[in-house]
């Protein structure tokens, strides 16, 4: 006999069994999360049918997500994606950070096919259901620490405990990941000057990484029929973006070559930055009534990133690129389902959500280039060009009808704000034709000839 797998996909109130859904869904528990091994969210690619999930071949903390064949391959945090990751009911409003640990957590759930009508926007291919293990008032703890070559260091530990009788308990989870990576630099040059105000290294090893994660979580029952779980998260990965490429100007005698037959060893100008940090603050509450369940879901969520990207993957500095993103949402959700008519044979859903979220990028790059005419870099053969994107500003207002089996009904409201200014001292290539003005300092820049 199987066992029964309860999801929550449908947001009626508690949860469903699997089988008698009418979505395509693949539910992994936490005990199957370990044994397959599941570190990452790119790692779930291989756990579903049709999916396929991979980390950004520029920024490994942005995860590629697509499935049945659509979804997104991007690192510019304004690409709305076509999947969307939802953290204990809060949606992810930038790809970049998104690639997240998973430790803690209670349930992955893969929804394939559109979900627009009870998950709003950014979700025309599938949606990403994680929920983090919640406090408990039955005390436990547990830790884990693994050892690996290459210098991987991996420790966990989860605790959680009753604080007031059976009204009030605590949790909290601790996670901590180091690696020196797996590739070889053997560039013999000088690092390459700082992009967008960060120095970089250029290190024999290549593909350091360390992050750690703290989640403390309350859970309060002030009545039977009232549940409220508080969860807080700060998390910090700070490593190199190791991706080890073999340019085709790697030269013999003038910065090493690398050994093509090796495939770890390779000659970059610098070991790249892959930098994270993120605040998280959630509200989760339940209240339930004679024919259903109100649901109160507050989210909070802030991520500042950084990333610098060894484009040509040689040992001459000829492109480089920087990234600096950061991202700022908060959203609120209010919805009750359950049986209106105190029977079976209808189950609905009703609600709304308010999503507010505020994005600035700024981005940076250094390649061979022709500066203005006038300035004081006028004749150099090359610089260094940065552009600030300004900000993007998008507000969600959307509400949702659903009935089961016979009908499903949904309205959606949406606006977006932009607002972006260019600004730049040298133009590139790619700006071909464009003539980029920041107006507090006309003429700065000339179109590319």
């Amino acid at each position: 006999m199987l066992e029964q797998v309860l999801v929550t996909a449908q947001k009626l109130a508690g949860s469903q069994d699997v089988q008698r859904i009418p979505l395509s869904v693949t539910a992994l528990s936490s005990e199957m999360l370990e044994v397959l091994n599941v570190e990452s969210v790119t790692d779930l690619g291989a756990t579903a049918p049709n999916v396929n999930f991979s980390p950004n071949s520029f920024t490994p903390n942005v995860p590629d997500l697509s499935i049945r064949g659509q979804g997104t391959q991007s690192s510019i945090p304004s690409d709305d994606p076509a999947v969307g990751i939802f953290v204990d009911g809060v949606v992810l409003g930038m790809l970049n950070g998104a690639n997240l640990d998973m430790f803690d957590i209670e349930s992955a759930e893969i929804l394939r096919g559109p979900q627009g009508t009870l998950f709003g926007r950014n979700v025309t291919a599938g949606a990403l259901l994680l929920r983090t293990k919640r406090a408990s008032f039955d005390p436990s703890a547990e830790g884990k620490v693994t050892v690996g070559s290459n210098g991987q260091l991996d420790a966990m530990f989860t605790g959680t405990t009753p604080l007031i009788g059976d009204v009030l308990a605590g949790k909290v989870a601790l996670f901590y990941q180091s690696t020196d990576g797996n590739f070889e630099n053997v560039n013999t040059l000088a690092p390459i000057s700082p992009v967008l105000g960060r120095n970089v290294q250029l290190r024999r090893e290549l593909g350091e990484s360390e992050s750690f994660y703290v989640r403390p979580s309350l859970r309060w029952v002030p009545t039977p029929e009232l549940t409220i779980d508080l969860i807080a998260e700060y998390g910090e990965v700070d490593g190199e973006n190791g991706l080890g490429v073999k340019g085709i100007q790697n030269i013999a005698g003038n910065a090493g070559l690398p050994r093509f037959d090796d495939n770890k060893q390779v000659s970059h100008t610098n070991n790249g930055i892959n930098e994270v940090t993120t605040e998280s603050v959630t509200i989760d509450a339940t209240y339930d009534t004679a024919k259903g369940q109100w649901a109160w879901v507050t989210g909070y969520r802030a991520t500042d990133a950084y990333n610098l990207v060894e484009v040509d993957g040689g040992a001459l500095d000829i492109f480089q690129v920087a990234l600096d993103p950061e991202n700022e949402q908060w959203s609120q959700e209010i919805r009750w389902s359950g049986r209106p008519f105190g029977n079976e044979s209808v189950e609905a859903t009703f609600g709304g959500l308010l999503l507010h979220a505020g994005r600035q990028l700024s981005g940076g790059s250094t390649y061979p280039c022709r500066p203005a005419a006038g300035t004081a870099a006028a004749g150099a053969g090359r610089g260094h060009r940065s552009l600030d994107l300004g900000g993007v500003r998008s507000a969600e207002l959307g509400a949702l009808r659903s009935l089961d089996p016979e009908c499903r009904i949904a309205l959606h409201l949406g606006g977006e704000e932009h607002a972006a200014v260019a600004r730049g001292e040298l133009q590139s290539p790619q700006l071909r034709g464009v003539q980029l003005r920041d107006p507090r300092e006309p003429g700065l820049v000339e179109p590319w000839r």
